[in-house]
């Protein structure tokens, strides 16, 4: 059995979280612009005195408000690649390993080096 001290997998799901996230990213950008859209055509109406086009703006308006902000937050809190791979890192790097000799210490960072690199 091997005794990985970094799951291969985790490099895995590191990407699948990247993917998502840029994937929501896009459902973001989308939702802000038609967020900013319904906001214009709402006032056009308004000022044009159309109040039944109006009322149905109104209606989408805070649906599409609500899926900006929420679409906006997730971006925000999932962690790109970077950032997951400066946490696994981080991780590694404790108290328990620092006792490591030099050597050992050598090879925990050849490993992640050469992990990063196969991607």
């Amino acid at each position: 059995m091997n005794n990985y001290i970094i799951n291969p997998s985790i490099f895995y799901w590191i990407n699948v979280l990247d993917t998502v996230r840029g994937i929501i990213l896009v459902c973001s950008i989308t939702s802000v612009a038609a967020l900013i859209v319904v906001a214009i055509a709402y006032f056009i109406c308004i000022d044009a005195e159309d109040y039944t086009e109006a009322k149905i703006f109104k209606k989408i308006l805070p649906i599409a408000a609500i899926i900006a902000v929420i679409s906006c937050m997730i971006v925000i809190f999932i962690p790109d690649k970077r950032t997951s791979m400066e946490m696994l890192i981080a991780r590694t790097a404790t108290y328990e390993n620092a006792q490591l000799t030099v050597q050992g210490i050598k090879e925990v960072v050849d490993y992640i080096v050469q992990a990063i690199q196969g991607m």
